[in-house]
């Protein structure tokens, strides 16, 4: 993450790269996946940092800090996707292809209990992520009126959770504390990007809180005390 505190439009920049890994053809761990050539997926691949740039800037979110030394600036936020197939990565994902059970799997991954094959996730606390092309929410297709998976699927590699209800993982709702402590219980059903998508866009504003307190982290470790974090916009 970059923050411009210099330009007279000032930034915070969030980039991320991810390695694409094949894996359409392991139908070992990935049981139902359909093979794709390197060539046909790094195609259909290409679409999906457009899908996350147009989902996740489409407001763009506004975020207002104020320190000790430079008193309140308003800076925002820039998300950037890159697609890589070496080199540094923050993220490693592998990518299937998965048509059965309405495009979520009906047998499950031979590495991850309780995962159907087709599901796409990342994985919390680490590096690795699994995207299915196949899903009908995928930016990777031809249509564009469902590119929420892959916007999604980002959102936990920002540092947020899901929102939305399962049995297994009943949260009562998931629980945001904003900077001036004041805080925001979001329900399953809320119609946000890390619930059922049905926004479309990330537009909520407790999404743009763990950029901000990155943001106040990285002044921290530079010497700068922030006195207030506000996210301005979003509902």
């Amino acid at each position: 993450m970059i923050i411009d505190s210099i330009s007279a439009d000032k930034k915070i920049i969030v980039n991320t790269k991810w390695l694409m890994i094949n894996s359409t053809a392991d139908d070992t761990t990935y049981p139902d996946t359909i093979a794709l050539t390197d060539d046909a997926l790094k195609a259909r691949a290409e679409r999906i940092p457009r899908a996350i740039a147009a989902a996740w800037n489409a407001l763009p979110y506004q975020i207002s800090i104020t320190d000790e030394k430079c008193g309140e600036h308003l800076f925002t936020v820039v998300f950037n996707v890159e697609i890589v197939t070496a080199g540094p990565y923050h993220y490693a994902v592998n990518f299937v292809n998965v048509k059965t059970g309405n495009g979520i799997g009906v047998k499950f991954d031979a590495n991850a209990k309780g995962i159907t094959s087709g599901r796409s996730y990342v994985l919390s606390g680490s590096s690795r992520a699994k995207f299915n092309v196949s899903d009908p929410r995928t930016a990777t297709d031809s249509n564009p009126k469902a590119d929420t998976l892959e916007p999604h699927e980002y959102g936990h590699m920002l540092g947020l959770i899901d929102e939305y209800f399962e049995a297994q993982f009943n949260r009562g709702g998931v629980r945001y504390t904003y900077f001036d402590g004041s805080k925001e219980i979001a329900m399953p059903g809320n119609g946000g990007m890390m619930d059922n998508m049905r926004d479309g866009i990330a537009k909520r504003k407790r999404y743009a809180l763990t950029i901000g307190y990155n943001a106040v982290r990285i002044l921290k470790s530079n010497g700068i005390k922030v006195t207030k974090m506000e996210i301005v916009n979003g509902s």
